[in-house]
């Protein structure tokens, strides 16, 4: 089997899967095509031949899987940001009043 009949057979089924997934066509359509780059690149581990759309799905599945990856680490680092905008406290400064440098406090 190769890859223009992998596409012809079975990209319709993976788009739905990743649209359903996704719900941006966008995002989705971008998955499609890493999907399919990726069974081109893997194509000689398919070995049977009729479990081909159940492969595809599962590399589409992983491919959705770093697809949020991606988003979560893009989230994180705009939080990070907004982190790094924030006065940070000189800890080579004297201790305040009543707390000693290990940041043990007395009472009042």
């Amino acid at each position: 089997m190769n890859l223009e009949t992998l596409w012809d057979n079975h990209h319709v089924h993976v788009r739905n899967f990743v649209r359903h997934k996704i719900g941006n066509r966008t995002d989705a359509e971008d998955i499609v095509q890493n999907v399919f780059i990726k069974a081109g690149e893997g194509l000689a581990s398919l070995k049977d031949e009729s479990k081909a759309r159940s492969w595809l799905l599962r590399i589409a599945h992983n491919c959705i899987v770093d697809h949020y990856r991606k988003l979560r680490k893009t989230e994180e680092l705009a939080e990070d940001q907004t982190a790094a905008e924030e006065p940070v406290s000189d800890f080579n400064a004297e201790p305040s009043q009543g707390c000693s440098a290990a940041g043990k406090c007395s009472s009042p």
